[in-house]
């Protein structure tokens, strides 16, 4: 029986989400599962100076910078 198909792991970078990232992919592993790591960005739209509620996606894409999703890249291969 199968318990985790997929696992959703919060990511901020943080020691806890390093931690909570390898039991996740501990668990995935063992159950022949997958994990999707989801790193959320808090107050998008004054960063951006969109209003808030109005988020085109080509806006969301460009707004995340290419150096944090190398870096989240790189922490999942590590962990």
């Amino acid at each position: 029986m199968t318990f985790f198909r997929n696992v959703l792991v919060p990511y901020d970078f943080s020691s806890d989400a390093d931690r909570a990232l390898r039991v996740a992919l501990e668990l995935a592993r063992e159950e022949h599962g997958r994990v999707t790591v989801l790193h959320a960005i808090p107050f998008l739209s004054r960063v951006i100076g969109v209003p808030p509620g109005v988020f085109p996606p080509a806006v969301l894409s460009a707004a995340l910078p290419a150096e944090q999703g190398r870096r989240l890249e790189a922490r999942v291969a590590r962990a």
